[in-house]
Parts: structure tokens; C-alpha cells; sequence
């Protein structure tokens, strides 16, 4: 396992781990059907913020995100594959 920092050109990848990982739970559908867009990441959040891919080989097995906020850093986002 490798942790690096998330790259823009995975963020379809990162995005679809995320659905992955929401989904895993038995939410409604029309839940994960409103709330899953407003958890997608875009190039611009990656650069951003602190951002990491968790590799297994080639394969991303997990992603997570920390804000740095005025005088604290927050835990933004934290999926790993089901």
C-alpha cells in the first residue's frame, strides 16, 4: 500500500471509490441519488486542499482530504473501498 498525494487526472476514479464507498450502506437511493454529487471532488478541490490517494498496487483503495481552515486542519473526506 502507498499513500501519495491525489492527482487531478484520477478524480473520475476518486469520485466513482466515493459512490462505491456511500453505496456500501443501505441508504434509499434517491438519498445517494441527491447527496453524491454534492460529494464529487473537481481538480480544482485537489488543489486546494491536502489531498491523498491510498494505492494497492494500481488499484486506489482508498482517498482522503484535509482542510486547512484558519488556525485548525479538518478531517474533509475519508473513503476507503468497501
Amino acid at each position: 500500500m502507498q499513500i501519495i498525494p491525489a492527482a487531478e487526472h484520477n478524480v473520475s476514479e476518486i469520485d466513482a471509490l466515493i459512490a462505491r464507498s456511500k453505496a456500501h450502506w443501505d441508504w434509499d437511493p434517491a438519498y445517494l441519488a441527491a447527496t453524491l454529487p454534492m460529494m464529487a471532488v473537481s481538480p480544482a478541490y485537489l488543489r486546494e486542499n491536502l489531498c491523498f490517494e491510498l494505492r494497492d498496487g494500481g488499484t486506489l483503495a482508498g482517498f482522503m482530504s484535509v482542510k486547512d481552515e484558519p488556525g485548525v486542519r479538518l478531517l474533509d473526506n475519508l473513503w476507503i473501498q468497501p
